[in-house]
């Protein structure tokens, strides 16, 4: 028989464990395979197979489903993350997440499309194991190619081969205004830096000029105005600092350059005040 269990309201989770009230000596379930009643809301698609600094993620790019390293799926969240809706459906700027052809079978590309109101190759659900299945097909789950770009449909069951299998996560829906808060930001704080170099420049001429001091050993702190953060900036160590260092890079932020433009004009400074 089938039973649903409900919560009193909705409940934020993402891992839900079954435990046996008075457990038989056996230690066995007597049950076949649970599933979950999920709202609808924004999720992210990930495996946790790829990139060890964070998996691969889905995203939507040029009305086709690819799969990238999440910090830069993440950097681009307003194609990350996709909206479940009512109709099983995962959608992005009112496209659906389906298989390409009007066909399921395995090696299929998975697309972008039109969301029409029923269409059983764009509603996907979990399966047992937790991958994301074609809700049409009993046996067909996402699935990614050996280097993680290209996605499409293959056999379900973690066992058929080592390519990524991707499962829901939920997510934030993104901010409206974050990319232009963070472009408008990035373009401030470039022309800052901008100045700043240059009457750094200015000033460390005229230090070495009094007195044939010695030339100031500096950091090449020097950002012109088509240099990106890119173009210097080291990577972060431990994974939480490198994962706000691609975050940065991904959005154009030049702060590792204006850190070294910071520390250069320390010195001058200290060479001034001597």
């Amino acid at each position: 028989f089938d039973e649903t269990l409900m919560f009193e309201k909705p409940v934020a989770a993402k891992e839900v464990r079954i435990e046996m009230r008075s457990p038989m000596p056996w230690g066995y379930f007597g049950l076949r395979s649970v599933s979950v009643i999920a709202a609808p809301g924004p999720v992210m698609i990930t495996s946790s197979a790829g990139p060890a600094d964070g998996g691969l993620c889905l995203i939507a790019l040029d009305g086709r489903a690819k799969a990238t390293p999440c910090l830069e799926a993440i950097a681009g969240a307003q194609d990350s993350v996709f909206t479940l809706n009512a109709k099983a459906q995962l959608t992005v700027g009112g496209r659906c997440l389906a298989a390409a052809r009007g066909a399921a079978f395995p090696g299929n590309s998975l697309v972008m499309r039109e969301c029409p109101e029923d269409d059983v190759l764009s509603a996907w659900v979990l399966a047992p194991s937790g991958e994301l299945r074609l809700q049409a097909a009993g046996s067909y789950c996402a699935s990614a190619d050996a280097g993680g770009a290209e996605v499409s449909l293959r056999e379900c069951g973690a066992g058929n081969d080592d390519a990524p299998r991707f499962t829901l996560v939920p997510a934030a829906a993104p901010a409206p205004g974050i990319a232009s808060a963070l472009r408008a930001a990035d373009s401030l704080l470039r022309a800052a830096a901008l100045r700043q170099s240059r009457l750094l420049g200015d000033l460390r001429d005229s230090v070495q000029s009094c007195g044939g001091a010695a030339p100031l050993q500096l950091l090449d702190s020097s950002l012109s105005a088509g240099a990106t953060s890119n173009d210097s900036a080291p990577e972060a160590p431990g994974a939480a600092e490198g994962a706000v260092s691609k975050l940065d890079r991904a959005w154009g932020q030049g702060l590792a350059n204006a850190k070294r433009l910071i520390a250069d004009t320390t010195v001058v400074l200290r060479r001034t005040a001597h």
